[in-house]
């Protein structure tokens, strides 16, 4: 995924930059989270 074209994907669909960045970062975290717990990381079709 590439940031720039992810923001600008999301701005198009009326999001904030600060709503941009708390994707993000629930994207990041859910991907910690899985490998922590000895699971495979999910992909969304969005993603």
């Amino acid at each position: 995924m590439s940031r720039p074209r992810y923001a600008e994907r999301r701005k198009a669909e009326g999001l904030s930059n600060k709503d941009i960045l708390r994707c993000l970062k629930r994207f990041i975290a859910r991907e910690v989270f899985h490998l922590l717990m000895g699971k495979p990381p999910r992909r969304t079709a969005a993603t």
